[in-house]
């Protein structure tokens, strides 16, 4: 179904939107600038919020390339074109359009504000991961780019958001695996990265027992799979979804920021491999509950498809 709905919104309809502006284009300068602007607020919405890990980062810049000729062509049409549409067929189209303009605007603007650092107090910690170019496939200040930041009736949560971070690795072409949705986890460019603690202070928990995964099989008994729990100073940071037998450290183990702590896996309630990062400041018994802080990586607000170098 994921397949599906990217396959759908990122590939399938640029394309039809691009093949009616080839095809059949307003015959009004109202409909030309209605249409060029719906397709420059689609691109921006779905560069946004898509998911740019499955297929590759570099396809919405592609997309954006392939109507410049024909907007080149369309300034030949502009000054014979009337300024509005005739008919009422032309008017509800030219309608239509403006709406969806404005609904694609919007959007992408949800988008640029889920990029901003929340107004509440942050985690400053090092790059997690080594070894390549990551991206980040769920993280933002908003539910757009970030379904954690919803508040969860879970008992295991309190009631107000979670900021987490979800990293992948990109691979030579700039996806995330070899395939769409391989099963194999090996295929997956994150699977076995060295994880790296992002801070320094004691390890309070560490699990690295739980068998890795075929996707998109999960383990919801095990939310966080294999993991290491720090608390850095009082704030108390996650790194989930690790791989099996791969773990450096021990629980009450004091360690540095860089220290190794163990290698990215599919176990727990992951679906496919990646690095999950969670920060809150500590007062609570409750592993996936308390202060949720978002965070800062190298002092930067990492958020959905941003890359880092480490």
């Amino acid at each position: 179904m994921l397949l599906v709905a990217i396959l759908l919104l990122q590939i399938a309809a640029p394309l039809v939107l691009l093949g009616a502006m080839i095809i059949r284009p307003p015959r009004s300068r109202a409909g030309l600038l209605v249409l060029a602007t719906l397709w420059a607020g689609f691109l921006l919405a779905i560069t946004a919020l898509g998911d740019w890990t499955v297929l590759p980062w570099w396809l919405p810049y592609a997309l954006a390339a392939l109507p410049i000729p024909m907007l080149w062509h369309w300034r030949t049409r502009w000054p014979l074109a009337p300024a509005w549409p005739q008919g009422t067929r032309a008017v509800v189209l030219l309608t239509l359009g403006a709406v969806a303009t404005g609904g694609c605007l919007w959007v992408a603007w949800l988008g640029a504000e889920g990029r901003q650092l929340p107004d509440v107090p942050a985690a400053d910690l090092a790059f997690p991961l080594r070894g390549g170019t990551f991206a980040v496939a769920s993280g933002g200040a908003n539910a757009l780019l970030d379904l954690h930041t919803a508040t969860s009736a879970d008992p295991r949560f309190i009631a107000h958001p979670e900021y987490r971070t979800d990293f992948v690795r990109l691979n030579a072409i700039g996806m995330r695996a070899s395939g769409l949705f391989p099963a194999d986890p090996a295929r997956y460019a994150i699977f076995g990265a060295p994880v790296i603690a992002p801070c320094a202070g004691v390890v309070t928990n560490a699990e690295g027992s739980l068998p890795d995964l075929a996707a998109p099989a999960s383990d919801p008994h095990h939310t966080l799979g294999n993991h290491v729990v720090l608390d850095c100073s009082g704030i108390i940071v996650t790194l989930a979804h690790l791989r099996q037998g791969s773990l450096a450290v021990r629980q009450g183990q004091r360690i540095d920021t860089g220290a190794m702590l163990a290698a990215v896996g599919n176990a727990g309630d992951s679906r496919e491999p990646h690095l999950a990062v969670t920060a809150k400041r500590r007062g609570t018994a409750l592993l996936l509950g308390g202060d949720a802080m978002p965070m800062r990586f190298d002092g930067r607000y990492l958020t959905r498809n941003q890359h880092h170098e480490n």
